[in-house]
């Protein structure tokens, strides 16, 4: 792929937004197989928020440290205020007009996650901070760009779709590096990657589709556009073939402007996408209190697992179907991400009528695969 010379935007352009803000026991037997709303302006999410900003568009949770939507948003930015905290979307969208959907100056180990963004300057904006996490997004319409790090390093930016940015799909400029990018489809973008001081990226399993310029730099850095087999490289909309020996890599290499090379681009969209194995053990009720047991609210612990060699990501448990009367309290909880081989503990209260001393229930619970597609377990949840 030749390389481009065109000059990319202006330096007006990137420095008028530079990080600033614009604005008993019974037996259980278990198996498991909106509304618009509009709050504009700017709300600052931090930790410990259960009457601040996060009331305000959703419910904080204190344990997780999670602030989830309730609502879609109407010309809304979330500033983020705290480190170890997480924006859950949960699939609701902010619907833009201003600088920034999602913004986060300096906080580290911030998880932004299944959030609809649109029509905003840049649609997820870090700047001078790491190891975020920006899972599950879908960003569409930016004017600048759709997922932008700016001197930030050490993030993982998974499972999003970024379409229709004026500008770039991702950005990765003023320095900072060692971001992982991948699992993310970026379409219909000018630039669909644009890298600019920033180097040691790791951008690989990704389909890159119909942007103008598919990936390129300013300047060659060192970027990884491919991990070793049988990971391999990205998916090139321009660059599908030959495959000679039919092993789902194209024959030659993907030149990437001078960002970089994908040394093995892959043949088909999505290629690399697994999902989690999940299951649940035996459960193990009982009354949690005097109080419970008068007012027949049963807990019962359980414990979800992932077998599979693939993370399970946002995983959650939506419902669940049960005899004898019994029903399952909410709210239900999230589990959040379960790394391949491991696995975590969550609780369900139930209400048991008088005379009840046991009854079934299946567990219905909803996970993300690596490329960020909805899996559920042992299907969809009939309540739905």
């Amino acid at each position: 792929m030749e390389s481009r010379v065109i000059q990319h935007g202006s330096a007006a352009r990137f420095f008028s937004a530079f990080c600033i803000l614009l604005v008993l026991t019974s037996v259980v037997i278990l198996s498991i197989s909106g509304t618009e709303a509009i709050a504009a302006g700017q709300l600052t999410i931090v930790d410990g928020d259960t009457n601040g900003a996060c009331a305000q568009i959703g419910a904080w949770d204190q344990y997780s440290h999670t602030c989830t939507l309730t609502a879609d948003q109407v010309g809304t930015t979330l500033s983020v205020g705290s480190s170890n905290i997480t924006i859950d979307g949960n699939g609701h969208m902010l619907n833009g007009g201003g600088a920034y959907g999602i913004y986060n100056d300096g906080f580290s180990g911030v998880t932004i996650r299944n959030l609809v963004l649109t029509n905003f300057s840049y649609g997820v904006f870090l700047c001078f901070n790491g190891n975020n996490r920006v899972i599950g997004n879908t960003v569409s319409n930016s004017s600048e760009e759709g997922i932008a790090l700016w001197g930030s390093s050490s993030n993982v930016i998974e499972g999003n779709t970024v379409t229709n940015s004026y500008w770039d799909g991702i950005g990765l400029v003023f320095g900072g590096g060692n971001n992982l990018v991948r699992y993310n489809t970026i379409a219909n973008n000018q630039w669909g990657l644009w890298v600019a001081g920033s180097s040691n990226n790791s951008i690989y399993n990704n389909n890159f589709i119909d942007n103008t310029y598919q990936a390129d730099a300013d300047s060659a850095y060192i970027n990884d556009f491919n991990s070793s087999l049988p990971a391999g490289g990205n998916y090139w909309s321009n660059w599908t073939g030959p495959d000679a020996n039919g092993d789902g890599y194209v024959d030659t290499p993907y030149t990437a402007g001078i960002a970089g090379t994908d040394y093995l681009p892959r043949t088909t969209m999505n290629s690399w996408c697994s999902a989690a194995e999940l299951s649940v053990s035996r459960p193990s009720p009982y009354w949690a209190s005097l109080g419970d047991y008068q007012q027949r609210q049963l807990s019962v612990d359980y414990t979800i697992s992932n077998s599979a060699a693939a993370e399970a990501y946002g995983v959650s448990i939506v419902g669940t179907v049960d005899t004898g009367g019994a029903t399952s309290l909410p709210p239900l909880p999230t589990v959040g991400n379960i790394a391949p081989g491991a696995s975590a503990s969550f609780t369900i209260l139930y209400n048991v009528p008088p005379g009840v001393s046991s009854f079934r229930t299946t567990v219905y619970a909803t996970a993300s695969d690596s490329c960020g597609n909805p899996r559920s377990y042992p299907g969809p949840w009939p309540g739905a």
